[in-house]
């Protein structure tokens, strides 16, 4: 096995003073495996039962295993998926669910599922709203299922195969139609009755969007102002305050304005979405356009003597979306529009304020002038695991980011760790595939101090006395970590700058932003260079090897089309998606 991972898979360290740890494996809140979500309390007679484990912490992947069950129930041992056939007779059945890790830690849920009919409500497009949302009469608008019902926390909504419109009028003097609304009081588990495919229709169309566009510009140009925007045309799910526990579950939700499902104000436990097909949405402006969004929580930082906004290594004081999920998904198609040329705003997901969130085996695609994955603002203990991303991937640092594992995920594009004027810790990225460039503590984002140059010339990444404060920050009080990673370099567009690496200071800020980042271990593609400032000049990546990769490899390196190196390359045991599954 390779030098650097049995190095890293050997080596256990305390927590740092201020809470810096090599591996993910010596977080607390990563330490070992752990169930973050609960699965549904509830199976309607003759039906399939269905529900998948959301774990996260110790060392992937997870053997998944039934201790206690009843007949006929199975779960894949890989992905810890749950399927079984509830009896006619009703009653409550009793469930244990294992994980083990690669290094024999365990973690064990209980939980216990009612059959029955209690709790259960129906909606299909030819029933009818005076119906009693039962199963033999459903009702037929989804505006209608979300309205308040008994026991809301034990309660399933589910939408039989067909397509949903939603018919809400806007408020009064606001442009906000087609929203649909879900409340504290409505069912908390929305899934689509197994075997068939319903489709939430939210009603905006491109034609639609240009046209609001076309009206916005028309008043913008009225009043000289700057801001086109459709942020406030309706056309979403809108998710209440303080709710826990909700599902989506094998759902088609298509043709949004702006955000598909947003929330606001944090303060959520275990939202789920698994099994759905996110698409067309339809973006503009500068305030997160994205599929699911969550605006930031009230933050309170810590006051400092010296006045810093976000004093390294305090996080603010908060009550976070936790413990938020996204499984087993395709999210894709944001167009995007914006009167400034070049500007992008928002993405796929756009997260504030998270805490112990996953988001696993999810495609993304089409995401135009945005990220694939914006961790914006606060993330902590978060892990983005088996995606494959067609788009950028940014952990922002817009006040702090603390705690976030990405693993084995194939990045076909840009990767930015750090980009705004707050902090980073303890970021391990690992067993990637990355096409693109990856820029390392980039943008305003810092860490601890500065460097005392004490006599020495630090000019940027050709000067050996930058590469030498590199290779001798002890890797403990480093903020990033990467190891097994393959990193290849994309294509040059027509008429596009040639591809590079990470473009880096050309002064004492490479020095003082790079000894931050223990980078060793990976694959990278011969033709990987660096760009110095805003200059044509260049340093090959390889001529970084005293401070970067020292025990790492370079060459051609070839990726599928879903990052895999070839099934007979001698670096596939080592580096990317399949490597690292057998480390001790």
């Amino acid at each position: 096995m390779h030098y650097v991972l049995l190095l890293l898979a050997c080596l256990t360290l305390a927590a740092q003073d201020d809470g810096r740890y090599v591996r993910p494996e010596d977080s607390p809140a990563l330490a070992k495996p752990g169930f973050i979500t609960q699965p549904p309390p509830r199976a309607y007679p003759g039906a399939l039962y269905e529900t998948r484990a959301a774990v996260t912490g110790g060392t992937w992947p997870y053997r998944f295993a039934l201790r206690a069950s009843p007949a006929g129930m199975t779960i894949d041992p890989r992905s810890g998926a749950i399927a079984w056939k509830a009896p006619a007779a009703e009653g409550p059945v009793e469930v244990t669910v294992t994980a083990t890790d690669l290094a024999e830690r365990s973690a064990e849920l209980s939980f216990t599922i009612t059959v029955g009919t209690s709790g259960f409500h129906f909606v299909a497009p030819d029933g009818d709203d005076a119906h009693a949302g039962t199963f033999a009469k459903p009702w037929k608008t989804l505006t209608r299922a979300a309205q308040p019902v008994e026991d809301p926390a034990n309660s399933t909504l589910y939408l039989r195969g067909g397509t949903y419109t939603i018919d809400a009028p806007a408020k009064e003097g606001k442009k906000n139609d087609g929203v649909l609304g879900i409340q504290r009081t409505s069912p908390r588990r929305w899934r689509a009755w197994p075997g068939e495919k319903p489709v939430i229709d939210l009603g905006w169309t491109e034609e639609k969007w240009k046209a609001a566009l076309a009206a916005e510009q028309a008043e913008v140009d009225a009043k000289r102002k700057d801001v086109v925007t459709t942020q406030g045309y309706g056309h979403r799910i809108s998710i209440d305050h303080q709710i826990d526990d909700l599902l989506f579950d094998g759902l088609e939700v298509k043709n949004a304005a702006y955000y598909m499902f947003v929330m606001w104000e944090g303060n959520r436990e275990r939202l789920t979405w698994w099994r759905c097909n996110m698409h067309h949405l339809y973006g503009d402006y500068a305030e997160n356009s994205s599929f699911i969004f969550g605006f930031a929580a009230d933050r309170k930082y810590e006051k400092t003597e010296t006045g810093e906004s976000f004093p390294f290594g305090k996080r603010p004081g908060v009550k976070p979306y936790r413990h938020m999920v996204v499984q087993d998904c395709a999210i894709t198609d944001r167009p995007y529009h914006n009167v400034r040329e070049g500007a992008w705003h928002g993405g796929g997901l756009v997260w504030y304020t998270t805490q112990g969130c996953l988001v696993e085996d999810t495609r993304f695609e089409r995401i135009s002038r945005g990220m694939a994955i914006l961790d914006k603002d606060n993330g902590w203990d978060n892990t983005y695991r088996n995606n494959v991303i067609r788009g950028g991937v940014m952990i922002a640092a817009q006040g702090c980011n603390d705690g976030l594992d990405i693993h084995h995920n194939w990045i076909d594009g840009d990767l930015h760790l750090g980009a705004q004027p707050g902090w980073l810790r303890n970021l391990w990225l690992h067993h990637n595939a990355i096409r693109g460039g990856v820029s390392l503590m980039g943008g305003a984002t810092g860490g601890p101090g500065k460097l005392d140059a004490a006599g020495r010339k630090l000019a940027g990444p050709a000067d050996p006395d930058s590469l030498a404060a590199i290779r001798d920050n002890p890797r403990e009080q480093r903020l990033i970590f990467a190891w097994a990673n393959v990193i290849d370099v994309p294509e040059q567009k027509p008429g596009g700058e040639k591809p590079h690496l990470n473009r880096v200071s050309p002064d004492a800020g490479f020095a003082n932003s790079h000894r931050h980042v223990w980078w060793d271990g990976n694959l990278v593609d011969e033709a990987a260079e660096l760009v110095v400032g805003w200059s044509a000049k260049r340093v090959k990546w390889s001529e970084l090897k005293v401070c970067f990769d020292m025990s790492g490899a370079s060459g051609a390196v070839v990726l599928d089309d879903e990052g895999r190196l070839p099934a007979k390359s001698p670096w596939r045991t080592n580096y990317g998606r399949d490597a690292g599954q057998n480390r001790p």
